[in-house]
């Protein structure tokens, strides 16, 4: 155990005993997020509830499963069938000969270290092959291997899952061979353990379990299981040739998030009387894993990642957890804990003389099916749960490594040390919305849109909070997920309080809107909100805060929204606030899109308020008459609901008749036989190659027209208006050298010419469809009284 370590009592002029002289450099009694404490202390969690719970999941060891185990392999055949691809039938055991022809075609085995991938007889003497230049012919290795399979899913404690077993690499051992103690990577999605068979071979011993366990197999197959992450090594061979099959064990994509529960009831009673009574001084506990994972096998496998003692542990809190109240039950995530420690150096590199220069503490969040949320600096006080009763030291410093500068110029040595952990914290399900919002991100917020009741206070808090980030907000900030959105409006719905509801739309709704990710995300879920709600109650929040957007949004919004919902007092007074907010725009909606104007015009047509046509048609017939098509259009496809002899059919002639004039004047300056004259077309960085264009000519030159000092001169120009846009014409560049002088050639294209043509079919197909439903003279019979119109 390590020695005390010189505290604030001792003398001030005290270094930090032994205690204090780790590689990894002093922590001086302040251990990561915030825990204070010598190294030999044992810390225990604060509140009578999370040491009782902490206490209670020490006992869930007992369905962990094994942690490491070995044995002989008597499901499986002594002689396996062995073929190596380039080297033909390999015998067992493993002759000389033999063993010089597969060494000859294999590969020095590799290890990591650190970040770099590295051979070294002194840390690892073997060869590697393949998996798929290995063949294993008999048919009863199969079928032993599933048997053997079986086996240790079950002593790994994954009673009823179909482990899957796939073959990683043989590895071949001579005399010398060795692997110094090590763990390995996960190499498969959803990789839990490796299992190694030592082939009938002679003399190997295979060291496991921190160097606890050994067994040796002459002439039998002999397997070795150890967790991914557990420390082993393979002892020197003394004598003769060793060949190993290395397997990945994995958990299959369908059981991977589900676990087989454990049996013990008492316990997992026991922890949901517990988490029942958690006081509100207890907010949240975290409970430290003891293996380790990789981010990629946390988002692929979420919980479903966890193994031995940190499954058992989990499962224990997920039972306990579905059976306590509705209003006491706990929300549960995935951490990846990252403590930074930067040290520089009084003198030297001798470790006690390290002096600390500034801490700083991460989060990596995910939820318990592996979605993750990212990375935060934490301000969050952790409450670590410790049901191994370890020591500060025993809880952190086989977690750290660092990385040492020597001197740099004017700047001394340096050191960098980083601890790292997964957890698992746990707090109120009530409390989850404003937890997540305050400690991990507004991503996270929508995994708490599930958790019944919300907290009227957690919502008030999470308003508050809301509104205070949106004021910080900057332009160019990162945008507000739209899941957050509608995560926080149905939140909003489900606290059954108006009053938050108005608070959210006076106050936040607005600055929201300009910092969402996706705009076309707020028509769906207000219509979605507004269907729960009633419009007297929350009506003139809302328009408020419509008026805080720009007007063609809010006209947008407040139609759209309103298409969605069932004809009532909600749906009428959004078409109203659109109608007003249309007759307000000086281009008759040209501006809006069309699935907008459709939208209204069909509820301006079939409206029972002899007001509503009559205030619309006013507007739209002092529009430009280009922007009528959408107009017209719906004029058309509800003219069999309007009476032809009314005067709200003669209200929609007139407009129908200054869309006809207009399509008439269209057609007359379109119809006509091609040429190259371009009419209209503009150039204003030369008048002369404007005329060109307007002229009957296809191409021209600018020799004479144009001067550039040098022929890139003449391609930037090109580049300029190629890429500039083409008004009223349509033509292509090229720059050359004649006689030595750069120049432009300008060549005409019937590119205008094809586009007149479309809108002219555009033009003529909608003049006849006018014509018809209208006819010719639409509108010309008199003046309308468009105020009496019904």
């Amino acid at each position: 155990m390590p020695k005390r370590f010189a505290t604030d009592s001792d003398e001030d002029n005290e270094r930090p005993s032994s205690d204090e002289e780790d590689e990894l450099g002093p922590v001086n009694g302040k251990w990561p997020f915030d825990g204070i404490g010598r190294s030999y202390d044992v810390p225990v969690p604060s509140g009578t509830s999370c040491t009782k719970i902490s206490n209670i999941l020490a006992r869930a060891q007992a369905n962990a499963g094994e942690y490491t185990f070995d044995g002989v392999a008597d499901t499986l055949p002594a002689l396996p069938g062995l073929v190596v691809d380039g080297v033909g039938q390999i015998p067992v055991p493993l002759t000389e000969t033999c063993a010089m022809k597969l060494i000859e075609k294999s590969a020095r085995s590799s290890f990591g270290h650190n970040f770099d991938t590295k051979t070294d007889e002194n840390v690892r003497k073997s060869w590697q092959i393949e998996p798929d230049r290995v063949q294993l012919s008999n048919a009863l290795w199969q079928s032993g291997i599933d048997k053997l399979t079986q086996t240790i899913a079950e002593r790994l404690g994954y009673r009823s899952v179909p482990m899957q077993c796939t073959l990683y690499k043989m590895l071949v051992y001579g005399e010398g061979g060795h692997f110094l103690k090590h763990q390995d990577t996960e190499k498969e999605d959803g990789m839990v353990a490796t299992l190694v068979i030592q082939l009938p071979c002679g003399e190997a011993t295979y060291r496991h379990d921190f160097g606890k366990e050994d067994g040796m197999a002459a002439f039998l197959p002999h397997y070795a299981v150890h967790y991914a992450d557990a420390e082993h090594s393979l002892e020197e061979v003394t004598k003769g040739y060793r060949l190993a099959l290395v397997y990945s064990l994995c958990l299959p994509p369908l059981s991977m998030r589900h676990l087989k529960r454990g049996n013990d009831n008492l316990l997992s009673e026991e922890l949901a009387e517990t988490l029942s009574t958690m006081g509100p001084e207890e907010e949240s506990f975290a409970l430290l894993l003891l293996h380790e994972y990789t981010e990629k096998s946390i988002e692929d496998l979420g919980s479903g990642a966890l193994k031995g003692i940190d499954r058992a542990r989990f499962v224990a809190l997920e039972e306990a957890n579905a059976a306590v109240p509705a209003d006491r039950k706990m929300q549960f995530f995935i951490a990846r804990l990252k403590h930074e420690i930067k040290y520089y150096g009084e003198n030297g590199y001798e470790m006690s003389w390290w002096e600390e220069s500034s801490r700083n503490h991460t989060i990596t969040w995910f939820s318990t099916s592996g979605r993750r949320f990212g990375a935060e600096n934490s301000t969050m006080k952790m409450n670590f749960l410790n049901p191994g009763h370890e020591t500060f030291y025993e809880l952190w410093r086989p977690h750290g490594s660092s990385k040492e500068k020597g001197f740099m110029g004017n700047h001394g040595p340096s050191k960098k040390t980083m601890y790292s952990r997964y957890a698992v914290i746990g707090w109120p399900a009530a409390r989850g919305v404003k937890n997540a919002l305050e400690f991990i991100n507004e991503a996270a917020v929508s995994e708490m849109k599930t958790q019944k009741p919300i907290d009227t206070g957690a919502v008030g808090d999470i308003l508050i909070k809301l509104q205070a980030e949106l004021e910080k907000k900057k332009p160019n900030a990162k945008p507000i997920s739209t899941e957050f959105f509608q995560a926080l409006c149905e939140i909003l719905v489900d606290a059954g309080d108006v009053a938050f509801v108005n608070e959210f739309f006076l106050k936040c709704f607005g600055k929201l809107c300009a910092h969402l990710q996706d705009k076309d995300a707020v028509v769906p879920v207000l219509t979605t909100m507004f269907r729960s709600l009633n419009w007297n109650e929350i009506g003139r929040e809302v328009l408020e805060s419509f008026g805080q957007l720009d007007h063609r949004t809010s006209l947008e919004i407040g139609v759209l929204v309103a298409d969605g919902l069932d004809d009532g007092e909600t749906k009428t007074a959004l078409m109203h606030y659109g109608m007003e907010k249309a007759v307000q725009l000086s281009d008759g909606m040209a501006s809006c899109s069309t699935k907008t104007a459709e939208i209204l015009w069909k509820w301006v047509l079939g409206s029972d308020e002899p007001d509503a046509l009559t205030t619309f048609a006013e507007k739209v017939t002092k529009s430009q008459p280009s922007s009528l098509d959408v107009a017209t259009r719906v004029f058309v496809q509800c003219l069999d609901q309007i009476d032809t002899k009314g005067t709200k059919f003669a209200a929609l002639a007139a407009i129908v008749e200054k869309r006809i004039t207009w399509l008439k004047a269209q057609i007359q300056q379109l119809d006509k036989p091609f040429s190259w004259e371009m009419p209209d077309a503009e150039f204003s960085d030369n008048a002369q190659v404007q005329t060109f264009l307007r002229g009957t000519a296809q191409s021209m030159v600018t020799k004479d027209v144009h001067r550039f000092k040098k022929l890139q001169d003449a391609h930037n120009f090109v580049a300029k208006w190629i890429r500039a846009e083409q008004k009223s014409a349509s033509y292509v560049m090229a720059a050359s050298e004649e006689d030595g002088t750069a120049v432009v050639t300008i060549t005409k294209t019937r590119a205008w010419f094809s586009a007149r043509q479309k809108e002219l079919l555009q033009y003529t197909t909608e003049l006849e469809m006018l014509t018809t439903h209208f006819g010719e003279g639409a509108g010309a019979s008199g003046d309308m009284e468009l105020e009496s119109a019904s």
